[in-house]
């Protein structure tokens, strides 16, 4: 199949207009990890909480948008935005703001295809616990969120520059050896009787607080099967200068912008969940901070200049 999607590209190559441009939407999304009062740092606490002492974190508001104008008038929307797409709730399967986000495009611009890429939204989603009534789950708020993602892109649109220059492209993988945390036979047997009490009923969960307690167990006891460590893969696609950063796993907004920092182009598009996924990828300090995301994945502190110092590689190599 890759190799029919290569020769079909190939051969349905026609000439092209890129062009790129940036927005700044900063009302739809929230950092989602806060200092509580009694000093510890909780991931969504509550709507209103009055623990809450501030956000930990920052949100990037950046809207990223590529428009690929083809000959034939047809044109391809690129938009890369941070935000957990898990508005609506529930298990069942939906396109989520992205989706509304694209119907809205196409109403206003019929001959284009949109194309969503999630930006490094480890820790942020769209809840704002600190101002009640400002925001709401479900899909009619996916769809506001969607309305107001589109309105942003289409005001891009309008005045975005054509990229000049030569379109090369260049595209470069790496495995990165990843260490796991290790546990001791005490803390595996702690987490057993937890999750025992878990299915039998006699521990609830009640609260994110407790969702964190029984996803770190779950965590504890996946960490006693598995090897000291695994290899995942991060890659970069450069067009025409332009940089896709791929990282399989849900990004924290710190190390997202750590990996803008230190590519070569002004231009660098951080893309989370590609290829895959390894859970999430908090940064240094929300190791040592704690909380779900943390208590969430099998990997040590070390992860974020991992992670850094592999992009670095792969920038200066290209």
């Amino acid at each position: 199949k890759l190799c029919d999607a290569a020769y079909l590209a190939k051969r349905n190559m026609k000439s092209a207009k890129l062009s790129i441009g940036y927005g700044k939407e900063d009302s739809i999304s929230f950092i989602r990890r806060f200092r509580m009062k009694d000093g510890s740092i909780r991931t969504n606490p509550g709507v209103g909480n009055p623990d809450i002492v501030e956000p930990v974190g920052q949100i990037n508001p950046t809207v990223g948008v590529i428009k690929v104008e083809l000959a034939d008038k047809r044109e391809i929307i690129i938009v890369n935005f941070a935000l957990h797409p898990d508005i609506i709730g529930g298990s069942g399967i939906s396109a989520g703001y992205p989706g509304r986000m694209r119907v809205a495009l196409k109403r206003l611009l019929p001959n284009c295809e949109v194309l969503f890429l999630n930006g490094a939204a480890g820790d942020i989603n769209h809840i704002d616990p600190m101002n009640p009534g400002n925001t709401s789950s479900g899909y009619k708020y996916a769809t506001k969120v969607g309305n107001i993602l589109a309105a942003e892109v289409f005001k891009v649109l309008q005045k975005m520059k054509e990229h000049e220059g030569d379109i090369d492209i260049k595209a470069k993988t790496l495995n990165l050896k990843v260490s796991h945390r290790r546990v001791s036979d005490q803390e595996r047997q702690e987490a057993y009787e937890l999750v025992k009490a878990f299915h039998s009923g006699e521990w609830e969960q009640k609260d994110m607080g407790s969702t964190t307690i029984i996803a770190r167990a779950y965590q504890t006891l996946n960490l006693a099967e598995i090897p000291d460590r695994r290899y995942i893969q991060i890659q970069v696609l450069s067009i025409g200068g332009l940089n896709f950063t791929g990282l399989p796993g849900e990004v924290f907004s710190d190390i997202g912008r750590g990996i803008q920092t230190i590519s070569p182009s002004k231009h660098t598009f951080v893309v989370s969940l590609v290829n895959g996924s390894h859970g999430y990828f908090p940064t240094e300090d929300a190791f040592a901070e704690g909380g779900y995301e943390v208590s969430n994945n099998p990997f040590t502190s070390k992860l974020e200049g991992v992670l850094l110092k592999g992009f670095k590689y792969i920038f200066d190599s290209m």
